[in-house]
């Protein structure tokens, strides 16, 4: 498979996707959300076991690529935004575990991939955060729905409203991240965790319970939708003011 925003590594029973524009601290731009839905579109091989994404560089992923989304109207956006869903929801339903491996942060885009995916394992000094009301928009790649989802509706408001960071410590107390690794073997630590917990369990029994799991929340389909529309509408209206003067400070 060849991406230009994605690294894929085959092992002999995972797989690595690594998000791959470390010189933009891996942008969630529309290149990339095209290719993890091309990714999570495919079927693993029959030696495949889990998956982990993890990013290049120095953090697992800085957000939007705000660039792109100043340049956007508002159908350009809602559309970006559908794709989001849409990248992010096949990984429900990906037939073997999918492993987001966070280190430093996640934020915006990052974090709503990483939510997206069935378990969170994160470095000791990893944070998140989700601060795109700070620039008068909504999360557009799932984080107003999977958030609450994540940590119960009071504790997602204020880290919403806020932009507050979410330290890792926090996220393991609410459920978010399941493991905390060490920051030098965080690769090789979670592998061998998900090796010891996943390679006992038949393939087929994880399969099934990951196809229960994504029939759990019918209702999120119309909250998704929500998001897009409300996200759309806040980019063109509210937000590019500010998201230029963020660039101009570049």
């Amino acid at each position: 498979m060849n991406f230009k925003t994605l690294q894929y590594e085959q092992y002999p029973c995972y797989g690595i996707v690594s998000l791959d524009i470390p010189d933009q601290k891996n942008a969630m731009s529309p290149e990339m959300l095209s290719d993890l839905h091309s990714f999570f579109n495919t079927t693993p091989s029959a030696e495949t076991r889990f998956v982990l994404l993890v990013g290049n560089g120095s953090c697992f992923g800085a957000g939007g690529d705000l660039k792109s989304m100043f340049t956007m109207n508002a159908i350009d956006a809602e559309q970006v935004s559908k794709l989001a869903h849409d990248a992010f929801g096949l990984i429900a339903k990906y037939p073997v575990p999918v492993v987001a491996v966070v280190h430093e942060y996640a934020i915006g885009g990052g974090f709503e991939l990483a939510l997206a995916c069935d378990m969170i394992f994160a470095t000791s000094d990893a944070w998140f955060s989700l601060p795109e009301l700070k620039f008068n928009m909504l999360p557009g790649g799932g984080g107003t729905v999977r958030l609450p989802l994540a940590m119960g509706h009071r504790q997602a408001f204020w880290h919403l409203i806020s932009g507050n960071k979410i330290s890792v410590e926090t996220a393991l107390l609410h459920g978010i991240v399941q493991k905390i690794v060490a920051r030098e073997t965080y690769v090789a630590e979670s592998v061998e965790i998900l090796q010891k917990i996943l390679l006992p369990i038949e393939k087929e029994a994880i399969a099934s319970m990951k196809e229960v799991f994504s029939q759990v929340e019918p209702r999120q389909n119309k909250a998704f939708e929500s998001e897009a529309r409300h996200f759309s509408h806040l980019l063109e209206t509210y937000a590019k003011q500010k998201i230029e003067k963020f660039l101009n400070k570049e």
